[in-house]
């Protein structure tokens, strides 16, 4: 009983694992583009929907040998037709009457009739119910995987087109940091020509840096108190050392710094929403290319089984005509 137990338990435990090996494969998680290597970004001209490419391509070859395996089957069933019309003409050129073996000949005749109109309805089994079926559905299949395909594409342009305008923005931010540093060094250095005429003639600096302090500009007004506290102070340096227009070529750099950044900014994250929307639709493309594929599958095997079934109908219904003339051929006595 112990042992019974145990064969039990151990067949309870492969029955799951049987059950995880017949679980199939899905390729949106198998071949799905990495997303933590940047060699794999849809906003570069790389590796990114690789698989989904492929998986396009082998689709579109396949739907052109199912065509060819449609288009064979339809013209196996012209040869059908052709063959079943030649033998009813020849029969119906055949005399029956008159001739001491007629009767003989008259049960020869009712076989290869009936052959000749079960090869005719094997004829039209084979075009209308397998080939043209099967032709079309193919032909929906090679039409759905490129649009699918020509999604994504889309999207990996969007993406490209996001990462350009992205890196145009940055160069642009890059150039206007550097005249932003330009401006203040140029401003450090006027300061510092400042500090040394201040310290060889300190009393003429005083009296104008009093003259400066007393000017209504130094005054707050209305607009001085919704400037930046950074702004207002390099104003201010820029009026105590007599260099007003240095200070505002540093105001204007900043601000175009902080401009640039912030569109650079907004840029980035609309190349990461494009880049996102491209990893969702090479998901849902592999995806349906898997399902296209399991139903061309299906559909295949379907119609090679309808006409494998036709054909053995009509085989098996030519079986019974030949059985039956056999025995009419055994009750046949012409002497």
């Amino acid at each position: 009983a112990a042992a019974n137990s145990t064969d039990d338990g151990q067949q309870e435990t492969e029955q799951p694992k049987e059950n995880e090996q017949e679980k199939p494969v899905k390729w949106c998680e198998v071949l799905k583009s990495p997303t933590s290597d940047y060699v794999f970004s849809p906003s570069r001209d790389g590796l990114h929907g690789f698989a989904l490419l492929k998986a396009t391509d082998r689709a579109k070859k396949l739907t052109r040998s199912g065509r060819q395996c449609a288009t064979i089957l339809y013209e196996v069933g012209g040869l059908y037709d052709t063959l079943a019309s030649s033998l009813l003409k020849a029969l119906a050129g055949l005399p029956l009457q008159g001739h001491p073996v007629s009767q003989y000949a008259a049960a020869v005749h009712k076989s290869l009739q009936s052959i000749a109109k079960q090869t005719q309805g094997l004829a039209i089994c084979l075009r209308g119910s397998v080939a043209r079926p099967l032709h079309s559905s193919l032909q929906s299949l090679g039409e759905t995987a490129p649009s699918i395909y020509s999604r994504y594409g889309t999207s990996r342009q969007r993406c490209q087109s996001a990462r350009q305008t992205a890196l145009k923005m940055r160069l642009r931010y890059v150039k206007a940091v550097r005249d932003a540093e330009a401006a203040l060094q140029e401003l450090k250095e006027a300061k510092d020509v400042a500090d040394k005429s201040a310290a060889s003639n300190e009393a003429e600096v005083e009296g104008t840096t009093t003259e400066q302090s007393e000017r209504p500009e130094d005054s707050p007004s209305p607009s001085s108190k919704t400037r930046p506290a950074w702004e207002t102070r390099l104003r201010k340096l820029g009026r105590k050392y007599g260099i007003p227009s240095t200070a505002d070529r540093v105001i204007l750099c900043l601000a175009e710094v902080q401009s640039l950044e912030k569109q650079y900014v907004q840029l980035v994250k609309e190349e990461k929403v494009a880049v996102s929307q491209a990893d969702t639709l090479e998901t849902m493309g592999l995806e349906s290319i898997q399902h296209l594929e399991a139903e061309r599958q299906r559909f295949f095997v379907e119609s090679i089984s309808r006409s494998v079934q036709a054909e053995k109908g009509a085989l098996e219904k030519m079986i019974v005509s030949f059985k039956l003339d056999e025995n009419r051929k055994e009750d046949f006595n012409p002497l």
